[in-house]
Protein backbone atom coordinates (compact mmCIF):
# COMPACT_ATOMS: atom_id res chain seq x y z
CA UNK A 1 0.00 0.00 0.00
CA UNK A 2 1.18 3.47 -0.84
CA UNK A 3 -0.47 6.54 0.72
CA UNK A 4 0.83 10.03 0.18
CA UNK A 5 0.40 13.57 -1.02
CA UNK A 6 1.13 12.81 -4.68
CA UNK A 7 0.72 16.47 -5.64
CA UNK A 8 -1.13 15.29 -8.78
CA UNK A 9 -4.67 14.41 -9.77
CA UNK A 10 -5.87 11.54 -11.95
CA UNK A 11 -8.67 13.39 -13.76
CA UNK A 12 -10.07 16.87 -14.31
CA UNK A 13 -12.84 16.00 -11.80
CA UNK A 14 -10.36 16.07 -8.94
CA UNK A 15 -9.19 19.71 -9.05
CA UNK A 16 -11.59 22.66 -9.19
CA UNK A 17 -9.26 24.42 -11.61
CA UNK A 18 -7.15 23.51 -14.64
CA UNK A 19 -6.94 23.40 -18.40
CA UNK A 20 -5.09 21.56 -21.19
CA UNK A 21 -1.84 21.45 -19.20
CA UNK A 22 -3.73 19.95 -16.24
CA UNK A 23 -5.18 17.27 -18.54
CA UNK A 24 -1.67 16.21 -19.63
CA UNK A 25 -0.52 16.02 -16.00
CA UNK A 26 -3.58 13.95 -15.05
CA UNK A 27 -2.88 11.58 -17.92
CA UNK A 28 0.77 11.14 -16.90
CA UNK A 29 -0.18 10.42 -13.27
CA UNK A 30 -2.84 7.92 -14.38
CA UNK A 31 -0.19 6.17 -16.55
CA UNK A 32 2.18 6.06 -13.55
CA UNK A 33 -0.51 4.36 -11.46
CA UNK A 34 -1.33 1.83 -14.18
CA UNK A 35 2.33 1.15 -15.12
CA UNK A 36 3.09 0.28 -11.51
CA UNK A 37 0.08 -2.03 -11.17
CA UNK A 38 -1.59 0.14 -8.53
CA UNK A 39 -5.29 0.42 -7.74
CA UNK A 40 -6.97 3.39 -6.06
CA UNK A 41 -8.64 2.64 -2.75
CA UNK A 42 -12.13 4.08 -2.44
CA UNK A 43 -12.68 7.01 -0.10
CA UNK A 44 -15.32 8.63 2.09
CA UNK A 45 -15.50 12.30 2.97
CA UNK A 46 -14.73 15.48 1.14
CA UNK A 47 -13.90 15.24 -2.54
CA UNK A 48 -10.90 17.52 -2.03
CA UNK A 49 -7.92 16.78 0.21
CA UNK A 50 -5.99 20.01 -0.39
CA UNK A 51 -7.25 23.57 -0.08
CA UNK A 52 -5.05 26.59 -0.72
CA UNK A 53 -5.87 30.28 -0.90
CA UNK A 54 -6.93 33.07 1.40
CA UNK A 55 -10.30 33.89 -0.18
CA UNK A 56 -12.81 32.70 -2.77
CA UNK A 57 -10.90 34.33 -5.65
CA UNK A 58 -7.57 32.69 -4.80
CA UNK A 59 -8.85 29.36 -3.46
CA UNK A 60 -7.74 26.19 -5.23
CA UNK A 61 -8.97 22.77 -4.18
CA UNK A 62 -7.89 19.34 -5.39
CA UNK A 63 -7.66 15.70 -4.43
CA UNK A 64 -3.88 15.39 -4.13
CA UNK A 65 -3.73 12.87 -1.29
CA UNK A 66 -4.70 9.26 -1.86
CA UNK A 67 -3.99 5.65 -1.00
CA UNK A 68 -3.09 3.09 -3.64
CA UNK A 69 -2.38 -0.60 -3.41
CA UNK A 70 -1.42 -3.43 -5.71
CA UNK A 71 -3.59 -6.37 -6.72
CA UNK A 72 -2.21 -8.70 -4.03
CA UNK A 73 -2.83 -6.14 -1.28
CA UNK A 74 -6.32 -5.45 -2.60
CA UNK A 75 -7.09 -9.19 -2.59
CA UNK A 76 -6.05 -9.41 1.08
CA UNK A 77 -7.90 -6.25 2.13
CA UNK A 78 -10.94 -6.17 -0.15
CA UNK A 79 -12.97 -3.99 2.21
CA UNK A 80 -10.18 -1.47 2.76
CA UNK A 81 -11.15 2.18 2.54
CA UNK A 82 -9.87 5.69 3.13
CA UNK A 83 -11.65 8.44 5.02
CA UNK A 84 -10.72 12.06 4.29
CA UNK A 85 -10.72 13.75 7.69
CA UNK A 86 -11.18 17.46 8.29
CA UNK A 87 -7.94 19.40 7.93
CA UNK A 88 -7.02 21.60 10.85
CA UNK A 89 -3.44 22.92 10.87
CA UNK A 90 -2.44 21.99 7.34
CA UNK A 91 -3.73 22.78 3.88
CA UNK A 92 -4.10 19.00 3.42
CA UNK A 93 -6.57 16.79 5.21
CA UNK A 94 -5.30 13.69 7.00
CA UNK A 95 -6.20 10.29 5.59
CA UNK A 96 -7.55 7.59 7.87
CA UNK A 97 -7.03 4.17 6.33
CA UNK A 98 -8.82 1.07 7.56
CA UNK A 99 -7.94 -2.23 5.90
CA UNK A 100 -11.24 -3.80 6.98
CA UNK A 101 -13.43 -0.88 5.87
CA UNK A 102 -15.59 1.52 7.82
CA UNK A 103 -18.88 0.70 9.44
CA UNK A 104 -21.80 2.38 7.72
CA UNK A 105 -23.26 5.03 9.99
CA UNK A 106 -27.03 4.67 9.94
CA UNK A 107 -29.01 7.78 9.17
CA UNK A 108 -31.11 8.96 12.06
CA UNK A 109 -34.31 10.91 11.71
CA UNK A 110 -33.98 14.66 12.05
CA UNK A 111 -35.05 15.95 15.44
CA UNK A 112 -38.29 17.88 15.60
CA UNK A 113 -37.84 21.66 15.44
CA UNK A 114 -40.66 24.03 16.30
CA UNK A 115 -40.89 26.81 13.70
CA UNK A 116 -42.03 30.16 15.09
CA UNK A 117 -43.11 31.12 11.56
CA UNK A 118 -45.98 28.63 11.89
CA UNK A 119 -47.64 31.05 14.30
CA UNK A 120 -48.16 33.51 11.44
CA UNK A 121 -50.48 31.09 9.64
CA UNK A 122 -54.18 31.91 10.12
CA UNK A 123 -55.12 28.28 10.91
CA UNK A 124 -52.21 27.42 13.20
CA UNK A 125 -53.92 28.13 16.54
CA UNK A 126 -56.99 26.12 15.55
CA UNK A 127 -54.83 23.24 14.31
CA UNK A 128 -52.80 23.29 17.54
CA UNK A 129 -55.88 23.27 19.77
CA UNK A 130 -57.52 20.44 17.81
CA UNK A 131 -54.41 18.24 17.84
CA UNK A 132 -53.23 18.72 21.43
CA UNK A 133 -54.48 15.82 23.57
CA UNK A 134 -54.48 17.02 27.17
CA UNK A 135 -55.75 13.63 28.40
CA UNK A 136 -52.72 11.73 27.11
CA UNK A 137 -49.42 11.55 29.03
CA UNK A 138 -47.41 14.69 28.32
CA UNK A 139 -44.59 13.03 26.32
CA UNK A 140 -47.06 11.02 24.24
CA UNK A 141 -49.11 14.14 23.50
CA UNK A 142 -45.97 16.05 22.60
CA UNK A 143 -44.71 13.30 20.30
CA UNK A 144 -48.09 13.07 18.53
CA UNK A 145 -48.33 16.86 18.15
CA UNK A 146 -44.81 16.99 16.71
CA UNK A 147 -45.70 14.31 14.17
CA UNK A 148 -48.93 16.14 13.24
CA UNK A 149 -47.06 19.46 12.92
CA UNK A 150 -44.52 17.94 10.55
CA UNK A 151 -47.33 16.74 8.30
CA UNK A 152 -49.15 20.08 8.63
CA UNK A 153 -45.95 21.91 7.70
CA UNK A 154 -45.53 19.74 4.61
CA UNK A 155 -49.14 19.82 3.36
CA UNK A 156 -50.64 23.08 4.67
CA UNK A 157 -47.96 25.56 5.66
CA UNK A 158 -45.69 24.36 2.84
CA UNK A 159 -41.91 24.37 2.89
CA UNK A 160 -40.50 27.29 4.90
CA UNK A 161 -37.32 27.77 2.94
Amino acid sequence: MLASDFNETTSLDEPDHGGPAMQRRCSKFQCYIEDNGLIAIGFFGSKFTSIKGDNVETMKRARLDRALNNLASRANFQEGAVRHLIHNHSDHCPLLIDTSGFAIIPKTPKPFRYQVAWETHSRFQTFHQERWNSRAPFLTALHNLASDLQQWNKHVFSILF
